[in-house]
């Protein structure tokens, strides 16, 4: 674990961020927010829950279209970087 927090430190952050040391900062509030949020989820009925969730898959298959030179392409991203799936 220590040797990743040097690694992102030294690659991601750098010398003139302004986050230096992870030790120091406060994910409190971050982690309040996600179990308020959590919690919120637990509480919503089974046809809400669906949804909820079938809106995001909307959503996320609108975000996989990319316009390329007045043409629509849709397109897979993996590991590898982005690539063009059909037209």
């Amino acid at each position: 674990m220590q040797s990743f927090l040097g690694r992102f430190n030294a690659q991601v952050l750098g010398k003139n961020h302004v986050i230096q040391n992870l030790e120091k900062c406060d994910f409190r509030p971050i982690y309040t927010w996600y179990m308020a949020d959590r919690e919120e989820k637990k509480k919503m009925t089974k046809p809400v829950r669906l949804l909820s969730s079938f809106r995001l898959i909307a959503f996320l298959q609108l975000l996989s279209w990319l316009g390329v030179c007045e043409e629509r392409w849709r397109y897979a991203s993996s590991a590898n970087g982005v690539h063009p799936v059909q037209r």
